[in-house]
């Protein structure tokens, strides 16, 4: 992506479990929008043929209406293609989540690493214990940090579940 030479308005991955925060850090210097799924995808995967044509159609559309046209035909492919699997994808500002995130994230690390100096180790693990997990059967202990956040209820993690609530733009 550095030796890409541009700015890309939108990544997205149809593939799994890429809706995580390092994945956010990692593509912010490259994109205006990161498109990608927190729980593993159906195997039917992104349904192309809409929104591709819509673009075609419209090759001015903005990136937030492209990437909510994604997610909607994504979301209606699942519907009718996987019914009853679990289908999630997400649409994240990185430009807010660059300038938001780093900041709140350091002070939810240290208000955690403080949580578990002090003796409230098991208040932290109550939460991990209740969070929302990704693909448990895999193994990857991959949860989801807002539910992680509104769990734990300290100050910073109010913070930071609000301001990566502000990121997703579209889910």
């Amino acid at each position: 992506l550095e030796k890409g030479g541009c700015r890309f308005e939108l990544i997205g991955f149809d593939a799994c479990l890429m809706a995580t925060l390092e994945t956010a850090v990692a593509l912010e210097p490259y994109a205006d929008y990161l498109i990608a799924s927190e729980e593993n995808e159906p195997a039917t995967g992104w349904d192309y043929s809409g929104w591709l044509s819509a673009l075609s159609r419209e090759p001015s559309m903005s990136a937030l209406e492209l990437g909510r046209r994604i997610l909607d035909d994504y979301a209606e492919a699942c519907r009718r293609e996987a019914p009853g699997e679990p289908a999630t994808l997400s649409l994240v500002d990185l430009a807010e989540f660059g300038a938001a995130i780093p900041p709140v994230l350091s002070a939810f690390s240290a208000s955690a690493q403080a949580l578990i100096d002090t003796g409230g180790y098991r208040t932290l693990s109550d939460a991990r214990a209740g969070s929302r997990e990704f693909a448990p059967a895999s193994r990857l202990d991959q949860v989801d940090l807002v539910d992680l956040a509104d769990r734990l209820g300290t100050p910073e993690a109010r913070v930071l579940a609000e301001a990566v609530r502000g990121c997703v733009k579209y889910n």
